[in-house]
């Protein structure tokens, strides 16, 4: 948890929109405790990040093979300032 949010600029927010049937409103953290606390929520259980080329700020979320969020960064001083997450969770169990 530290070091993910050290990495984390201290006005950080995120926003993770759910995709799908009965989608819930979109989820908005803001500073760093609180947006670690829901990426590692999320993400910290055998999920699989994969980036695309150094300085591209995008990561995508795997589970099982399967993707299922999308995450994109916006980058200011070398610290995260924002991060914004699709999230498909039918992708999550394999459906």
């Amino acid at each position: 948890m530290q070091a993910l949010a050290a990495v984390l600029d201290p006005t950080v927010w995120g926003v993770g929109t759910v995709i799908g049937d009965f989608a819930p409103p979109p989820q908005i953290n803001h500073g760093p405790d609180e947006v670690a606390t829901n990426l590692l929520r999320y993400l910290g259980h055998g999920a699989t990040l994969v980036t695309g080329p150094v300085g591209e700020p995008v990561l995508l979320a795997f589970t099982e093979r399967r993707l299922f969020a999308v995450l994109v960064l916006t980058v200011r001083d070398n610290l995260i300032l924002k991060i914004e997450a699709t999230v498909d969770p039918s992708a999550a169990i394999g459906r």
